[in-house]
């Protein structure tokens, strides 16, 4: 079974929620800032404050790449929603 995939619409992949898409980066970017801040709070630095520290850099990287999943789920559904977005044909190789 071949799958060819006959027209992608650019056009409407360039439209679909940039806000959410960036979102991520900037959680990114923001997570290391309070890595070294929760680290250096006060003078701090223990093993505890870098275990908690570390624990929060986690929840952020995966609440990152949640966001990006969904922004890629929404892009895929409009794409294929949209009439002309996506056209597949699927063909099926005879059995000999």
């Amino acid at each position: 079974m071949n799958v060819e995939i006959k027209h992608i619409d650019l056009k409407t992949l360039t439209k679909i929620h940039f806000q959410i898409l960036l979102l991520p980066v900037i959680i990114l970017c923001f997570a290391p800032c309070m890595l070294i801040y929760s680290t250096l709070l006060k003078g701090l630095i223990s093993p505890i404050a870098m275990i908690l520290a570390f624990l929060i850099y986690c929840i952020f990287l995966l609440f990152a790449l949640y966001i990006f999943l969904i922004a890629i789920i929404i892009a895929y559904n409009k794409l294929a929603i949209k009439n002309g977005g996506i056209r597949i044909r699927v063909v099926k190789e005879e059995q000999v």
